[in-house]
């Protein structure tokens, strides 16, 4: 049983689109849990949804998004990485990596 602090977000309230895995149709909404930066905050945050059983049997899916930034090149590194379909005595991985270049637009 999911802990009542998780509550259901739709597509619309985070900003997603519907996104074609290698199985199904994955709508873009679903319960978020915000990881922290630190790594003793995160093990918490690790523990406290493992103790809450977040992922159980009714779990379709689990993606991980996030930003990095590298100065030196200049470039943003957009990541969705996730793991799929927990029916199958086989999870399916994948990963989605967007290079962007920040251009600096100077005014005349």
């Amino acid at each position: 049983m999911v802990c009542v602090r998780y509550t259901y977000v739709t597509a619309e309230k985070l900003g997603e689109y519907s996104y074609w895995g290698r199985l199904a149709w994955y709508y873009g909404g679903g319960y978020i849990q915000v990881l922290p930066n630190t790594s003793a905050t995160l093990q918490q945050v690790l523990v406290q949804l493992q103790t809450d059983q977040w992922i159980d049997h009714g779990t379709r899916a689990v993606f991980i998004d996030f930003t990095t930034y590298n100065p030196n090149d200049n470039l943003f590194a957009v990541v969705r990485s996730g793991v799929k379909n927990f029916v199958f005595p086989v999870a399916v991985r994948t990963n989605l990596i967007q290079v962007l270049v920040c251009i600096r637009l100077v005014a005349a």
